[in-house]
């Protein structure tokens, strides 16, 4: 996991990585509350990247994907990877429009 620029008042519950039967790395899947005292929603942005064992990318989809968590609000986070060979994954999250 790596947040850039992420309020303190987010957690992450619970990363789960998914394994196909050869044991690759299928799917990253990150549980994210907010926790803050305030009416706050925090617009986020993630992405993930997945690694085989050279640890070479093979991540398939590249893109930042757009979330909103409200106050008290429990999210799931989750990309995919197609390609076979992914042995591990990581997820970065940041403000939306931080770069």
């Amino acid at each position: 996991m790596r947040f850039v620029d992420v309020p303190g008042s987010l957690d992450v519950i619970r990363p789960v990585l998914n394994r196909d039967a050869e044991g690759n790395v299928t799917r990253i899947q990150v549980q994210v509350n907010n926790d803050s005292s305030d009416d706050t929603a925090w617009d986020l942005e993630f992405k993930s990247q997945f690694f085989n064992a050279e640890g070479r990318e093979v991540t398939t989809d590249t893109a930042w994907h757009t979330v909103v968590i409200g106050r008290g609000e429990l999210k799931s986070l989750e990309s995919g990877c197609t390609r076979p060979g992914a042995v591990r994954a990581t997820m970065t999250i940041r403000r939306r429009g931080d770069e």
